[in-house]
């Protein structure tokens, strides 16, 4: 019964979020009707924004190249290759002054929760994907590169480092890779993951560096490395996690409804940890230059000491892959979700009426909660006359006229069946008392001087409020009053007598 009663009522238009949580476009989304085929639903919205400058890849390693087919056990080659070199990047965020984060995901006005409430006992929270492009996800990155140079030279083997800490020290100024892409997203990016792959500068056009790696009077080596790099960037929300304090629900890949207990309330405010993660792929080629002008004092021969990869086909290339993925935590937020709360009278009693007259009184029904509530009535018995539906704003009230003419004497008594979208009390009852009479029932009679109210069809309602009144009651009849007259007639002469 109670499904039935639901499902002919009218579509909720769900109210808006709390100001706090809420931009004016956030606001737009969430007072936006759920499906309109449900009756009982309510939305809620969440700004979000997560960010990192933390490298996302360390240490994208080339190894030592170029590769022999007998290496030490360091991996170098002697003779067979006298100068070789091993490149190490670190995927990262650009360098200060710079304060752009490396990475950015925001959904700023469409991460709307859904609450909905198919039975008494439990709330179904999902986060449904917005229908508007809106989440941005943003990568602006660089390439930090360690070398190392090995030389085995004239008799004498040296090996050099330049590391990332003296890159950012010294040439950072000087710095020219910076790659940045941004794409847009249907909020929450749960269903599908976002794909950013972010292009790379052309390889001419990347030198990361070009210096002295070492200037001694032993040892004189130049270096330059170029490097090109298009990565790509995907998110995805993995979880969301309701409760302040312990989770009471979570929605995940595996299950993607959380159930909340029912509670007797006028809206839900939940905090939520919202996670998610960042897969991150792509293949680094790194273009080395290396000419050894000295060891150990020794010029060496123009030639021999060089070692030159930097072209497009003899560049070293390597696969990576971020492993395990990326972690995204959001702040916590607040999701406030707004309800509607009806609360009825238990019972009223409509007073005593003559057979054939009505009366009508109205019974005060509030909405309490955040959200408009709608309102289906039916009567149990025809001797009391109720309005088939009605709507009420949130924070308000409606008056319920009840309408009842008696059709036998004595004490009559209906129920009248309150159906709403209230989550915890969709049925309510009200019971209703009369009484009918074949005596002609006083009316009160109105205020000195006040006009006598001019009779108004029952069922009209103003659009503020309440718009019942109680109908006029019954009055004495011409006849009547001609009757108590001829009464007082006989009496007076019978005392004459």
């Amino acid at each position: 019964m109670r499904a039935v009663v639901r499902s002919a009522l009218l579509s909720v238009a769900a109210a808006a979020a709390s100001a706090s949580l809420a931009t004016p476009a956030l606001a737009d989304v969430v007072d936006a009707p759920c499906d309109v085929k449900s009756l009982t639903c309510s939305r809620g919205g969440a700004a979000l924004r997560a960010e990192s400058r933390a490298p996302v890849m360390s240490s994208i390693g080339t190894g030592w190249v170029p590769a022999c087919a007998s290496p030490d056990p360091s991996g170098h080659c002697g003779s067979d290759q006298p100068v070789q070199v091993s490149i190490s990047m670190d995927l990262a965020a650009l360098p200060t002054p710079s304060t752009e984060p490396l990475w950015l995901v925001e959904m700023a006005r469409t991460a709307v929760v859904e609450a909905r409430w198919p039975s008494t006992k439990t709330f179904d929270l999902t986060i449904p994907t917005s229908k508007v492009t809106d989440g941005t996800f943003k990568v602006s990155h660089t390439l930090i590169p360690s070398v190392r140079v090995y030389a085995t030279l004239l008799g004498f083997s040296r090996e050099w480092t330049y590391d990332a800490s003296r890159f950012l020290t010294e040439y950072a100024s000087n710095f020219n890779y910076v790659a940045t892409n941004s794409v847009q997203f249907p909020p929450w990016g749960f269903d599908a993951p976002v794909t950013n792959t972010v292009p790379s500068p052309s390889l001419t056009n990347t030198t990361l560096l070009n210096v002295k790696l070492i200037n001694t009077t032993d040892n004189n080596v130049d270096l330059a490395v170029a490097a090109k790099t298009s990565p790509t960037f995907s998110y995805r929300t993995t979880k969301v996690t309701f409760g302040t304090g312990a989770p009471i629900g979570q929605i995940t890949q595996a299950s993607k409804t959380a159930k909340l207990p029912m509670v007797d309330a006028d809206f839900l405010e939940l905090g939520a940890d919202v996670e998610g993660e960042i897969e991150v792929t792509g293949e680094l080629t790194a273009a080395p230059y290396v000419a050894v002008n000295k060891i150990a004092g020794f010029p060496v021969p123009g030639g021999i000491g060089v070692l030159d990869l930097s072209g497009p086909l003899n560049a070293p290339k390597k696969a990576y892959a971020a492993t395990p993925p990326v972690s995204v935590k959001f702040p916590n937020v607040k999701v406030r979700l707004p309800l509607p709360n009806v609360k009825a009278p238990k019972s009223i009693d409509v007073g005593t009426v003559q057979l054939g007259q009505n009366v009508e009184k109205p019974a005060k029904i509030t909405n309490t909660g955040e959200l408009g509530a709608t309102m289906k009535f039916e009567s149990s018995d025809p001797q009391f006359v109720v309005v088939a539906s009605a709507e009420t704003a949130k924070k308000s009230a409606y008056d319920l006229a009840i309408r009842f003419t008696p059709a036998k004497e004595g004490l009559q008594s209906a129920t009248i069946t309150v159906a709403s979208n209230d989550p915890d009390q969709p049925s309510q009852i009200i019971a209703v008392t009369g009484n009918g009479t074949s005596v002609p029932v006083a009316a009160n009679p109105p205020p000195s001087g006040a006009p006598d109210d001019e009779e108004e069809p029952f069922f009209k309602r103003e659009d503020s409020g309440c718009g019942c009144r109680t109908a006029s009651p019954a009055g004495f009849s011409g006849a009547a009053l001609g009757g108590l007259a001829l009464l007082g007639a006989l009496f007076a002469r019978r005392r004459r007598s």
